[in-house]
This record gives C-alpha cells, sequence and structure tokens, in this order.
C-alpha cells in the first residue's frame, strides 16, 4: 500500500507568480477545515462546498486555494444573488450575460472545467500561462486590479 503525503495546513505556501496548477497537497479533510475556518465565508457557501471545490480541483488539476479566490473575487464571499440564481461562480459569460448552470454542483464543475480547458492548459482557447496574470490576460482584461482582488483572497483563506 502506497502512503500518501499529505501537507500540514500550516505549510501550504501561495505567491502572486504561482502555478495555478500546482495543487496545495492538503488532504481532502484537511482543505475542509481549512475552509471552515474562513471568516469571510458568511453565507457558508465555502464550507458547504468545500469537498466538491476540493474533489473538483483534484480532478481538473486546480490549485484549492486559487479556485476559492477566484469565486470570491467574482461571486463575493457571501455569493452575489444573481450568482446564486445562475449557480454561476466564476462569472462564466455569454452574449453579454452570465451563463446559467442547473445546480450547485455544475455550476461549480463548468467553472472547473472553463479554467482548466480553457485557461491553465497550454493549447487552450485563453492560455497565457497558468499564473494569475496569464489567466488575467483573458479572464479580466480591462481590469486593473482583478490580480490583487483574487491574490486578496488566497491571502485570506490561509490566515
Amino acid at each position: 500500500v502506497e502512503e500518501i503525503k499529505t501537507t500540514p495546513i500550516e505549510e501550504v505556501t501561495i505567491s502572486r507568480d504561482m502555478d495555478l496548477t500546482v495543487r496545495t497537497g492538503l488532504s481532502r479533510e484537511d482543505f475542509i477545515k481549512l475552509i471552515s475556518g474562513v471568516k469571510e465565508d458568511t453565507s457558508g457557501f465555502f464550507e458547504e462546498n468545500a469537498g466538491l471545490i476540493y474533489d473538483l480541483c483534484e480532478k481538473y488539476q486546480i490549485n484549492e486555494i486559487f479556485f476559492c479566490g477566484l469565486i470570491a473575487g467574482e461571486s463575493g464571499w457571501r455569493i452575489a444573488d444573481n450568482h446564486r440564481r445562475t449557480h454561476n461562480y466564476i462569472s462564466l459569460m455569454s452574449k453579454g450575460g452570465l451563463i446559467r448552470f442547473s445546480s450547485v454542483e455544475d455550476g461549480l464543475e463548468k467553472a472547473a472545467i472553463a479554467l482548466h480547458d480553457n485557461y491553465l492548459t497550454q493549447g487552450g482557447r485563453f492560455y497565457y500561462g497558468p499564473t494569475l496574470a496569464g489567466v488575467k490576460t483573458r479572464f479580466c482584461p480591462a481590469s486593473s486590479t482583478w490580480i490583487n482582488l483574487i491574490y486578496g483572497n488566497m491571502q485570506r483563506i490561509l490566515k
């Protein structure tokens, strides 16, 4: 039986120019514990969906802290009403409006797929490198504050 090495919560590191396809190394239980302690999560959305978020990040090779930081940046920590109604947590747009998904699970999975396929994988339609700056290039090109917003949210998770 191969022993799976996991990273202790206090050893998880992030940086502004980190590779967003590299996972934290946390176990599922430790990730859930970490997210459960985020005081900005006043609606409980992140805590409630931590297991699902972890599983999707594992499936689509996305850093869990980045994925949560992006959701918080696009939907707010409380998850804005329009994002709740559409189950669209990272502001995926079509024809000038938020795309509507059928459920929390569907919305989070479509977000993970879009990030993986389009932004974080070489050859993806919007791939400019697997970093915050690379994702921003086509995800939120007009914003001068997007990287600081997302990175700031990522730092709040680890406080």
